[in-house]
C-alpha cells in the first residue's frame, strides 16, 4: 500500500511536470502501465477466487515485478537524455533555494 502512496505523489508532481514538458512521454507511459498492472494484480492476488485465475495473476505480478528495475533505469536514463543542459530535475529548484526550509536548516540562515 505504501507503493501506492509513492505513486500518488509522483503523479501529482513529476509525471505532471514531465507531461506538460512533453518529456519522456512514451517510456513513463510504460512505466506508469507497469505501475497500474501491478496495482490491479496485487489486489488479485488478494480476491481472486479460482486457483487458475490466482495462478495466472501471480506469474504476471511476479514478471512485471522482476521487470521493474529494469524499467526504472530505462527510465532515469532516458529521462536524463531528454533533459535540456542546465535544466534541474523537477523539485529541485525548492530543495535548494535559499528561501527553502532544508536550505535554511542546513546552512543556519
Amino acid at each position: 500500500m505504501a507503493v501506492l502512496v509513492l505513486i500518488g505523489m509522483l503523479l501529482s508532481v513529476h509525471v505532471r511536470f514531465a507531461w506538460r514538458a512533453r518529456r519522456n512521454r512514451a517510456n513513463g507511459s510504460v512505466f506508469l502501465g507497469a505501475f497500474a498492472v501491478l496495482t490491479i494484480t496485487g489486489y488479485g492476488l488478494y480476491y481472486a477466487g479460482g486457483e487458475a485465475l490466482r495462478a495466472w495473476t501471480s506469474w504476471i505480478h511476479l514478471g512485471v515485478g522482476l521487470a521493474f528495475p529494469v524499467l526504472l533505469l530505462i527510465h532515469i536514463l532516458l529521462g536524463r537524455r531528454t533533459r535540456p543542459a542546465g535544466q534541474p530535475s523537477p523539485g529541485a529548484e525548492h530543495r535548494h533555494h535559499p528561501k527553502s526550509h532544508h536550505y535554511q536548516s542546513q546552512h543556519g540562515t
